[in-house]
């Protein structure tokens, strides 16, 4: 169970004095939650992890900085770090934009959850 989080807002969100779940809305908004978080932690970020060889997160900074980084690389990568989401079956397709200027990524994905549902969505992920 997840805090369900609001992107507009950027806070969690309290329903009757309650806070909300991300399961809340179904399953469907509890995978791209989960998939969105899973995205945008990046390498090193998590406190816990182990320093010398992180176990958590993203290494955008390395694959955004590197000169020659093709798009494939770069779906490839993505493509691991969302099959290794709990609620993932497989990806059918994906497809990848980096805005550098305003530091956002937006990948559009089409995924088959383990629940068997198809989940077809753009993610957008902020640096």
């Amino acid at each position: 169970m997840d805090l369900y989080f609001d992107d507009d807002t950027e806070d969690i969100v309290i329903r009757g004095g309650d806070l909300a779940l991300s399961s809340d809305d179904g399953i469907r908004e509890a995978a791209i939650q989960d998939i969105k978080s899973h995205l945008g932690l990046f390498e090193g970020e998590y406190y816990k992890d182990n320093t010398v060889a992180p176990r958590f997160g993203i290494p955008w900074f390395d694959y955004l900085g590197v000169k020659g980084m093709t798009r494939t690389s770069l779906n490839t990568m993505l493509v691991d770090a969302i099959l290794e989401c709990n609620v993932v079956s497989s990806v059918e397709s994906l497809e990848s934009s980096i805005d550098r200027a305003t530091r956002k990524a937006t990948v559009t994905v089409k995924i088959i959850l383990k629940s068997g549902e198809l989940l077809e969505d753009s993610i957008t992920i902020k640096a």
